[in-house]
């Protein structure tokens, strides 16, 4: 069992890190009060409970289920910063049915798929586990991406140009960024260190009955608090409400359909199997 709890605590490190740490929205997140009280425990049950819905144990991971598990991860931002509705960094934004619509496209379609799910599940699956089932449920020309090294210096620097404008200082970025990687790394290290096994594969490490219940109560704690005591000025007419709560059945079918279909998933190029991936040194140099 403490195999598979680093395990967790990991990937939500992980995923708390290159989401709200990368971009300096929590610059201390592992090391404030507010955030080890909320930001990683927001990030690491969802990305835990979400995981576990989308990557089955007895069927092939689906690309398709990988996104739409993004985006409902993304939902968060509704009922939980309320951003979706009251994005505090643009009052005059433009709304639909009381939903900003730029901020609703950025973070539910495109960031938290990425930054908080698709990235974080396919980096602790690179160090980790033997079979690659997320990276080979990519489609080919994202597979071949991934391994470019460009692909990484120019994320490095679009992020650190983020980071660095969003603090005061750069010691402070800097110190931002070193003593939360810090911490990923280490828990990367102690996990190689103790407990790696070339056989294991996400579906198999992460939460399945009790502790996925557990994780689910968890989410619910988690969204009644905030429901209540984040931000309840921003909440919106009825009409937000129905447009997110719409929002959460269409992507509940939508993972429901493509977790139930017999369609394959995505195959990697057997081109190139065999290849040796350059991942493995320029993660590191990306997270930097």
């Amino acid at each position: 069992m403490a195999k598979k709890i680093i395990f967790w605590l990991l990937l939500g490190v992980t995923s708390t890190v290159l989401a709200e740490v990368s971009i300096a929205s929590s610059p201390y997140a592992l090391f404030d009060f507010y955030g080890l009280v909320y930001v990683l425990p927001l990030y690491m049950f969802h990305i835990l409970f979400l995981a576990s819905l989308a990557i089955p144990k007895s069927k092939p991971v689906k690309f398709s289920s990988l996104i739409i598990a993004g985006c409902i991860f993304g939902l968060y931002e509704a009922y939980i910063t309320k951003v979706l509705w009251n994005p505090p960094w643009d009052a005059e934004a433009w709304r639909v049915m009381d939903v900003a619509v730029m901020s609703f496209l950025m973070l539910v379609f495109f960031y938290h798929v990425w930054m908080s799910f698709l990235f974080p599940l396919l980096l602790v699956e690179h160090y980790t586990c033997g079979e690659k089932r997320v990276f080979n449920a990519l489609p080919v020309w994202l597979q071949r991406l991934l391994r470019q090294p460009l692909f990484y210096i120019l994320g490095a620097i679009y992020l650190g140009v983020i980071h660095g404008g969003s603090v005061q200082s750069v010691l402070q970025s800097l110190l931002s960024t070193v003593i939360n990687l810090s911490v990923m790394v280490l828990l990367l290290m102690l996990y190689r260190k103790k407990f790696v096994n070339v056989n294991d594969t996400l579906a198999d490490l992460l939460p399945r009955g009790t502790p996925f219940w557990i994780i689910f109560i968890g989410l619910i704690g988690i969204y009644t608090w905030h429901f209540v005591f984040s931000r309840p000025e921003a909440f919106p007419g009825w009409r937000g409400h129905v447009m997110i709560l719409s929002a959460y059945i269409v992507m509940g079918g939508l993972l429901w359909r493509s977790l139930k279909s017999t369609q394959a998933a995505a195959v990697s190029d057997t081109s190139l199997v065999g290849e040796v991936s350059p991942m493995e040194k320029w993660w590191w140099i990306s997270l930097l």
